[in-house]
């Protein structure tokens, strides 16, 4: 079985998509969103970003491996 290519929110449309979706809440927040993100890829600069934006919630985990229940 070939296994797909992992997308990283360093891709350039992805990060695009991604500063959208953050410009969405107010500006202190935003500030905060992005701050964070920071922080935690320094933390964890392999991990996998994995980011929701469903209608009630925006969410963004890190993980080793794609799958969201990992």
């Amino acid at each position: 079985m070939k296994k797909s290519p992992v997308t990283t929110a360093f891709d350039s449309d992805l990060e695009k998509r991604l500063a959208e979706f953050i410009d969405k809440f107010e500006p202190a927040n935003a500030k905060l969103i992005r701050l964070c993100r920071v922080e935690l890829r320094k933390l964890m600069p392999t991990a996998i970003e994995l980011v929701y934006d469903n209608y009630n919630f925006f969410v963004i985990g890190y993980c080793t491996t794609p799958r969201a229940s990992d």
